[in-house]
């Protein structure tokens, strides 16, 4: 068992060097104000300690990164990316807890893992319309999001109540969006922007179909200030996305018609997919993080069961 936690450990060190190198290029930048690269270092430090709570940052900040971040970095990291690294960097120097718990999800894993071949299949392609640099790029950005997906495996799986916090950080987040989505809007492309918000919309239309009493109003304003920033972002597709996610998500849940939670997070997943598609990039980082925080608590609750109601969800 000794020997099995040192290799383990030595598989995550030895993973954790090039999200490092990335990171210590990124705080050595001259070019990036010093404010961000003590923020992205501070999200790797805290990581490294409470990846719990570096994840929740994440969650919380990583669409807005690039709002802020306007000065163009010699790195080869940027934007929403950057957060993402960092708390990789940290999270994979971190004490990896004696059982993870992620063999529970092992039959859902391989339903998502279908997604994620779909998408290095698209991102293939779009590199070879776009030359090979283009390709790596992708490449990397899908290899990243399923570490983050791992991470969030194992973070959930070991402590089932923390799915619900990541889920409001979310709701939150989307919400602070969509509030600021008439001005987001011009500035990003508007089908990124329309994906993330309908991934989000279908996480909260989950938690308030289950949440109980006063948590409930909660998530019914969140969901309409994000439906308010869909109709700002002008993306169609986002609310056909959501309807068509809502449909096959209802219809997997037929052997579980409560897992109203589940049926939410398939149904934000698929809508992200369907409106991203329809704009390129598929992904874009700063709507890719959430995009791979929600696939990761997709697959836990959809083969581990909905978390314990002690985690209150709204």
């Amino acid at each position: 068992m000794r020997y099995t936690a040192v290799v383990r450990r030595t598989i995550r060190f030895v993973l954790a060097v090039a999200p490092l190198l990335a990171i210590v290029g990124f705080v050595r930048d001259g070019h990036v104000p010093l404010v961000f690269r003590a923020a992205v270092a501070a999200v790797a430090l805290l990581a490294a300690a409470r990846p719990r709570d570096a994840l929740l940052l994440v969650a919380a900040v990583g669409p807005f990164f690039s709002l802020w971040l306007t000065t163009p970095a010699s790195t080869s990291i940027r934007d929403g990316e950057t957060l993402v690294v960092a708390f990789l960097a940290g999270w994979l120097v971190s004490t990896p807890p004696q059982t993870s718990g992620i063999g529970r999800v092992t039959r859902a894993i391989w339903w998502w893992f279908g997604i994620v071949f779909f998408l290095i299949a698209m991102a293939a392609l779009e590199g070879q319309r776009a030359g090979l640099a283009a390709g790596v790029v992708q490449a990397r950005h899908l290899i990243e999001g399923a570490a983050l997906l791992a991470a969030v495996l194992e973070l959930t799986s070991v402590k089932s109540a923390f799915a619900f916090s990541l889920m409001r950080v979310l709701a939150i987040s989307g919400a602070a969006m969509a509030m600021l989505s008439a001005r987001v809007a011009p500035m990003a492309d508007p089908a990124a922007v329309g994906s993330y918000l309908a991934l989000v919309l279908g996480v909260s239309c989950g938690m308030a179909v289950s949440a109980r009493g006063r948590h409930r109003w909660g998530w019914l304003a969140a969901i309409v200030l994000i439906v308010v920033g869909l109709t700002f972002t002008g993306s169609r597709t986002a609310f056909v996305g959501l309807a068509l996610g809502g449909a096959v998500a209802v219809a997997a849940q037929r052997d579980r018609p409560r897992d109203y939670v589940n049926a939410g997070l398939l149904a934000g997943v698929l809508a992200c997919l369907i409106a991203g598609a329809a704009g390129q990039p598929l992904l874009v980082h700063d709507s890719a993080s959430p995009f791979w925080i929600v696939l990761g608590l997709a697959a836990f609750t959809s083969s581990a069961g909905t978390p314990p109601r002690s985690g209150r969800p709204g």
